[in-house]
C-alpha cells in the first residue's frame, strides 16, 4: 500500500507541474528575420506625425468615437487608442482593466460581456467603442496606433484567440498598411511579431534600463519604433535609434512650446498629444 501512495503522489505532482507549465509562455527567439524593409523608415523619417492620444481627448471623451473624429478635424495625422477584451472576447477600445475611472461604474472589463460594457457611458453619452467601429470612421490616409492593454491580465495574455481576432479585424478592415501595434510589454510585442511578422510594431516605454538598449534590441526583432515619455528623451537615445532606422515618438505633450523644443532638440518623428490643434499650430513654426 505504501508504494501505491508513493506512486500516486509522484503522478499527482507530475500532473500538476505539467499543468502549470502549460500556462508558461514558450522561450523567445534570440532574434527575428527582417520582414518590413527600411524603406518604411526612409519614407517617414523626415516628417513629424501628430498622434491624437485617445483621440482629441482634451475636448471629447477619451477613447470615444467623437474624440477620434474630432482629432482629424484638428489636423491629427493619426489616432492612438487602447485595446481591452470583454468576457466574450470582443475587442473593446478602453484603457483600464476596471471601468470605474471613466464611467463611474465598477466593472472588471475582462469579466464583463460586451453588451454590458456597451451600456456604460464613457462620457457625454458615448459608448465604449468596438475596434471595428473605429476602422469605419478612420479617414483615408490617416494612421491608427493600437496600444494593447490586455497583456496585463494573465488570462487575456494567454488567450491566443485575442491576437488572432485582432489580426483578423485589421486585415478585414483593409487598413493594415495604416496600422501600428503598440505595447508596453516587450516580450508580448515580440510574440505578436512571431505570430504576424509583417505587422508594424512600436514599443512604448518609460523603463530607463530598457531605454539604454532599445536601439540594439528593437532592430533584432524587426520592431519599427519606440514611443517614450517625453522627459526621458535624450540626444543619445535619438541618435542611436536614428542610426538603426527606428522611429522615435514622444508622449504625452499638450504644450506647444515644449513640442517645439523636443522636435528641435531631439528630431523626434512623432508627438502624442491630447490637443492636436495646439501641436499642429506649433509645428507649423518649424516650416517657416
Amino acid at each position: 500500500m505504501k508504494y501505491f501512495y508513493f506512486f500516486f503522489f509522484i503522478i499527482l505532482f507530475t500532473s500538476c507541474e505539467a499543468s502549470e507549465n502549460s500556462d508558461q509562455e514558450p522561450p523567445l527567439p534570440e532574434s527575428l528575420p527582417e520582414t518590413i524593409s527600411n524603406k518604411w523608415y526612409e519614407k517617414g523619417k523626415d516628417s513629424i506625425k501628430i498622434i491624437a492620444h485617445g483621440g482629441a481627448s482634451a475636448y471629447e471623451p477619451f477613447n470615444s468615437l467623437r474624440a477620434f473624429k474630432k482629432a482629424f478635424e484638428l489636423h491629427a495625422d493619426a489616432i492612438e487608442l487602447d485595446l481591452m477584451n470583454s468576457k466574450d472576447d470582443s475587442i473593446m477600445v478602453f484603457h483600464d482593466l476596471n471601468t470605474k475611472r471613466y464611467t463611474g461604474a465598477d466593472y472588471n472589463v475582462v469579466q464583463t460581456s460586451a453588451n454590458a460594457l456597451r451600456r456604460l457611458d464613457i462620457g457625454n453619452g458615448e459608448k465604449m467603442p468596438f475596434l471595428t467601429e473605429v476602422f469605419e470612421v478612420l479617414p483615408k490616409g490617416k494612421k491608427i496606433y493600437l496600444e494593447i492593454k490586455w497583456w496585463e491580465e494573465p488570462s487575456s495574455r494567454r488567450n491566443a484567440n485575442l491576437l488572432n481576432k485582432l489580426i483578423g479585424q485589421i486585415e478585414k478592415s483593409g487598413r493594415a498598411e495604416d496600422c501600428v501595434i503598440v505595447c508596453l510589454d516587450f516580450d508580448y510585442l515580440i510574440r505578436i511579431k512571431m505570430k504576424k511578422p509583417n505587422i508594424k510594431c512600436f514599443l512604448t516605454t518609460y523603463d530607463k534600463d530598457l531605454l539604454k538598449k532599445v536601439s540594439l534590441v528593437l532592430p533584432k526583432y524587426n520592431i519599427q519604433g519606440c514611443s517614450v515619455m517625453s522627459n526621458l528623451i535624450s540626444s543619445d537615445l535619438s541618435e542611436s535609434l536614428k542610426v538603426n532606422n527606428v522611429f522615435l515618438f514622444g508622449w504625452t505633450i499638450d504644450d506647444g512650446n515644449l513640442a517645439l523644443d523636443v522636435c528641435k532638440k531631439y528630431k523626434v518623428n512623432g508627438i502624442y498629444t491630447n490637443k492636436p490643434d495646439i501641436i499642429w499650430r506649433s509645428l507649423n513654426e518649424l516650416k517657416k
